[in-house]
């Protein structure tokens, strides 16, 4: 994840989730302008072999042998590997991930992508680094592609990282010749293709520590991992909507759905189905912006308040918070957005009255502003594909430490709204889809 690692372990017969450990990455570099946003992949790689030997010495992973490892990983960013030698493959450069800024929308765009190139997506970034550097002996990556690489030897990546670098052929389901020729990148710097979450090839010697014989899966999308473990036994036509850091939504359609990049929306490949989805930028940020502004000012004030105390009480203004009069019209696209109006749009604070301006109508506020945003891709995404939904299911952090939200929800969706039971949903997803094609998993190893 952007801030985080979560491992888990998943019986393959039950797919009961035995053990489950997370930690903060610490992968960040310090940037050296605002537009950048990258990450150590080998800091990455250090927490993640951290977080599988606690999950293998959990109580319950006891007399179990692993059978595989499956991989998501947070999508658009890119990093540069040298490949002389797979098995000796190191980073060339940082993990550029997707709140990178620096490389500006170029005016090309290809049919059936499924989306608009954006700040951020791999492409736009290879562009950068090509005319930073240069693209030559090296190959393109993922996070989980590296790490992928890592363990096994093999170089490649899927549709759901190939589709969010913005230069894949959801129709052809293929990298996008004409599109990468436009944007002057040469083929040779992009890997392979494979299936997103199939099993790739067994660990190398250097990982005999996990065990013999276990396969390592290529990378899944975290929004498609997502989309799998939330709605896993949950009815059909069931969207899903993500609210962490940014905000996602997600509708599953059986056919590709094209031109939606017009509307901000995209067709992301899921397997042979298709997800429709929009992404907001800045959805629990945004929440999490305003308590550092309230945190700020009680400290200027001499009375610092504990983060998950001052967390608790938004929470309650919010609620507390009166209907019945005019309320505050906030629009939290702080970051901008991937719609028509782009990076340069902005977040708003409007229709202020002298009864409104307060800490109550301010938390409410912006958090009607972020479900608000979410709400009018929903309804757009439902005309564009004709689809009926049954319920939304919502999920993330901010669905989780929110009371209000689910009721917000209703409100403005429109529909049944549920709350996910996973806790980590990509990783759970992940792993599910990974137990229907490792070899021998229906023995008793795990």
């Amino acid at each position: 994840g952007i801030n985080a690692e979560y491992m888990g372990a998943v019986c393959p017969t039950t797919h009961e989730c035995l053990a489950c450990v997370s930690a903060p990455h610490h992968a960040d570099i310090p940037p050296t302008s605002e537009d950048r946003h990258e990450q150590d992949a080998d800091v990455y790689l250090s927490c993640v072999e951290g977080l599988l030997r606690q999950v293998l010495a959990h109580p319950r992973m006891q007399h179990r042998r692993v059978c595989g490892l499956a991989i998501t990983s947070q999508m658009h960013g890119v990093l540069l590997a040298h490949q002389s030698h797979p098995q000796e493959l190191e980073a060339a450069t940082p993990f550029v991930t997707w709140r990178d800024r620096r490389q500006p929308p170029l005016p090309v765009h290809a049919k059936d992508t499924g989306c608009q190139l954006q700040p951020g997506y791999g492409a736009l970034t290879l562009c950068w680094l090509r005319d930073n550097g240069g693209l030559h002996h090296k190959v393109a990556l993922n996070l989980g592609d590296y790490l992928c690489a890592k363990l096994c030897g093999v170089i490649c990546t899927t549709p759901d990282i190939a589709a969010s670098w913005g230069i894949y052929d959801c129709v052809q389901r293929a990298w996008s010749h004409s599109l990468v020729a436009a944007l002057g990148l040469p083929m040779e710097v992009l890997p392979p293709l494979r299936p997103s979450g199939h099993p790739v090839a067994v660990c190398l010697p250097a990982h005999a520590w996990l065990g013999e014989g276990v396969w390592v899966c290529s990378t899944m999308g975290d929004h498609q991992a997502s989309y799998w473990g939330a709605t896993f036994n949950q009815p059909p036509n069931t969207a899903l909507l993500n609210i962490g850091t940014g905000g996602q939504l997600s509708v599953c359609c059986t056919r590709y759905v094209g031109g939606l990049h017009r509307a901000g929306l995209e067709c992301r490949p899921l397997g042979r189905k298709y997800l429709l989805c929009y992404s907001s930028l800045c959805a629990g940020w945004s929440f999490a912006a305003l308590h550092s502004l309230f945190s700020q000012a009680a400290e200027a004030a001499g009375t610092p308040i504990p983060p998950a105390q001052l967390y608790k009480g938004m929470c309650a203004l919010a609620a507390d918070c009166p209907t019945d009069g005019e309320a505050l019209c906030v629009k939290t696209q702080f970051m901008g957005t991937r719609g028509h109006t782009g990076p340069s749009s902005r977040g708003s604070i409007s229709n202020i009255s002298a009864h409104n301006f307060t800490a109550a109508h301010l938390c409410r506020g912006v958090l009607e502003g972020v479900v608000a945003e979410l709400a009018e891709a929903f309804h757009s995404i439902l005309r564009h594909s004709g689809i009926e939904v049954r319920q939304l299911l919502a999920s993330g952090n901010l669905v989780q430490h929110t009371p209000l939200l689910p009721t917000l929800l209703r409100t403005h969706f429109r529909c049944q709204v549920g709350v996910s039971p996973q806790v980590e949903e990509a990783a759970f997803g992940a792993a599910i889809h990974a137990c229907k094609h490792i070899p021998f998993v229906h023995t008793a190893r795990l």
